[in-house]
């Protein structure tokens, strides 16, 4: 097995958009790097790790516990090593723990949260977003979302999984698994098609720029045929 310093130092500068594949031979190697700056972060990192040989048990279970896990980038173990340098304890988080630790988040990615996103997504006043919000809105239908019928699971669902395309350096036009909705809540019969004709309708009432307002719209079509509201008037 190579030096860590040697895996380390020969390892390409890391990138979102280019995440670094690590094999069997580099993640064993790469442990005893992550062990190095735990024991550093946690002081108290003793009392899980007793002996050498607690050490050595523990480091072949992360191993398998990554393998296990897809934590195969620098990246991901990056953000896990950052997450834990502002936990507010002494002592070792367990193997399961880091792992949450090392996925990406929206806030370590410098985006914001799902509940935030989806009401920015939501209210659009169609200005540039960020490319991951961008991609979510046009997965979800950008009208159905203006109209409400996207729930916020739904947005969340799809949201993070572009997220974690991001973080993955994945293409964000890779599509999400389809069935993001619950089949049985969906209507179905005349419900499902009436609820289709109201939206063709509201679609063309906004793209004619009619009010919803029933005086404002009665306003504006008598304005148009150039006659007085003598109800109002």
């Amino acid at each position: 097995m190579k030096p860590i310093s040697q895996v380390i130092g020969t390892m390409p500068a890391m990138s979102i958009a280019q995440p670094l594949r690590i094999d069997s031979e580099q993640i064993a190697s790469f442990v005893n790097a992550v062990f190095d700056q735990l024991k550093s972060i946690f002081p108290a990192w003793s009392a899980a790790w007793k002996t050498q040989g607690d050490i050595d048990n523990a480091k072949k279970i992360w191993i398998i516990a990554f393998a296990e896990n897809g934590i195969t980038t620098k990246k991901q173990v990056s953000l896990g090593l950052k997450a834990c340098r502002s936990l507010k304890t002494d002592f070792l988080p367990s193997i399961g723990k880091f792992i949450e630790l090392c996925k990406p988040t929206p806030e370590n990615l410098g985006l914001p949260d799902p509940e935030t996103a989806f009401k920015t997504a939501s209210m659009r006043l169609y200005k540039p977003l960020h490319p991951v919000l961008e991609a979510t809105i046009k997965e979800v239908d950008s009208y159905d979302l203006r109209c409400g019928r996207v729930s916020f699971k739904q947005f969340e669902y799809v949201y993070m999984n572009k997220v974690n395309c991001f973080a993955n350096g994945e293409p964000l036009t890779k599509k999400v698994n389809s069935a993001i909705t619950n089949q049985s809540d969906k209507p179905k019969g005349l419900e499902a098609m009436n609820i289709t004709a109201d939206q063709a309708i509201e679609k063309r009432i906004a793209e004619q720029g009619i009010s919803k307002n029933a005086k404002e719209a009665r306003a504006q079509a008598l304005a148009m045929l150039g006659l007085k509201d003598r109800k109002n008037g």
